[in-house]
């Protein structure tokens, strides 16, 4: 490039040369160099210009790799047509493919059979929106592996004019993976294990109405009515649960007597952790509390006797020798406790 330059600058002073006629006079010859130097002078002001503005255009593309292409998200650009004109090393190694063989690919390829239908829906709603969209579906990489991903939309105008789709991509197999496990759990629950132990509890109230039974039958009933009732309990408190963390919780509130609660299930724990050379002892204020005390707060029953019942049982399995303090305090907001 400096030679063809450089041959052109000569070309054109040879024609400048011929079509003067007249010498220059020595003054002439004088302003003619100094216009000269004046020019040299800014050709290399501009060459500086010129080298700054590219360390700087380097300075930009490094950042630029950093933030684009080192994302821990995807990033794709989208033609109106579908078709990949950018993507980050990402959204690659997510698919398992070079970069360089997403451009000019249809999206779609890479979109999971069952899925496109999906993708197809929300690039017509993307079509007719200014807004950002989103949406869930898989992608099918090259192996036999599939991700699921959260793409979030939008259509702007490039530097050109054209519309051109922006999509994010974020990987949330992980999250779907927790999504099933608990569904799966939820469901073993619901199904095999709930109706059960409900049953269990019915058939053991039906047969303590019988006339006909003893009083050893009767106590062997009462405990499996107590212990089937403690693992509903325990049962609808972990549904509850998971209701609450998908953000499906409309339980009700209610009043709750918590010592009467308390009484309750070390009254039904003493007799199995005996076994374990343990004893419970119910104080309130370092004394044992009358039965005509109470000691109300407001919350789900069921969720907190199941919270009570595990902490209690957990504190009496670490319990082997010596003695063990599980202490509560019931105030404003949620139960506190202390062990020593």
């Amino acid at each position: 490039m400096p030679n063809k330059i450089r041959r052109l600058a000569e070309e054109r002073v040879k024609a400048e040369t011929v079509k003067r006629t007249i010498p220059l006079t020595p003054e002439e010859m004088q302003q003619k160099l100094f216009e000269l130097e004046v020019h040299q002078v800014e050709l290399e002001m501009q060459n500086d210009e010129l080298h700054r503005t590219q360390a700087e255009l380097q300075t930009v593309r490094a950042k630029y790799f950093d933030l684009y292409d080192l994302a821990p998200i995807g990033y794709i650009t989208l033609n109106d047509n579908g078709l990949i004109l950018e993507a980050n090393l990402y959204i690659a190694n997510l698919l398992g493919v070079n970069r360089s063989s997403l451009i000019n690919q249809q999206i779609i390829r890479f979109i999971h059979n069952e899925d496109r239908d999906i993708y197809y829906l929300h690039r017509k709603q993307i079509i007719n929106s200014n807004n950002m969209l989103s949406c869930e579906l898989r992608l099918a990489s090259e192996g036999p592996a599939t991700s699921w991903v959260s793409l979030q939309s939008s259509s702007v105008h490039d530097v050109g004019g054209t519309v051109v789709h922006r999509v994010t991509i974020s990987d949330i197999s992980e999250r779907k993976q927790t999504e099933y496990i608990r569904s799966t759990i939820e469901n073993t629950i619901q199904h095999d294990l709930r109706s059960p132990a409900a049953n269990a509890v019915s058939i053991t109230k039906l047969l303590l109405t019988e006339s006909n039974i003893t009083d050893k039958q009767k106590g062997l009933l009462i405990s499996m009515r107590n212990s089937g009732q403690k693992m509903l309990d325990t049962l609808n408190s972990s549904l509850e649960l998971f209701k609450v963390e998908s953000g499906q919780y409309h339980g009700k509130h209610s009043s709750i007597d918590c010592l009467a609660l308390v009484f309750e299930i070390s009254h039904s724990l003493n007799d199995v952790s005996r076994h374990n050379l343990a004893n419970i002892d119910v104080l309130m204020n370092n004394t044992t509390p009358l039965s005509t005390m109470n000691c109300f707060c407001t919350g789900n029953v069921t969720m907190l006797r199941a919270s009570l019942y595990n902490l209690i049982t957990k504190r009496i399995g670490g319990c082997s020798r010596g003695k063990s303090r599980c202490e509560f305090r019931f105030g404003e907001g949620m139960p506190h406790r202390d062990t020593k």
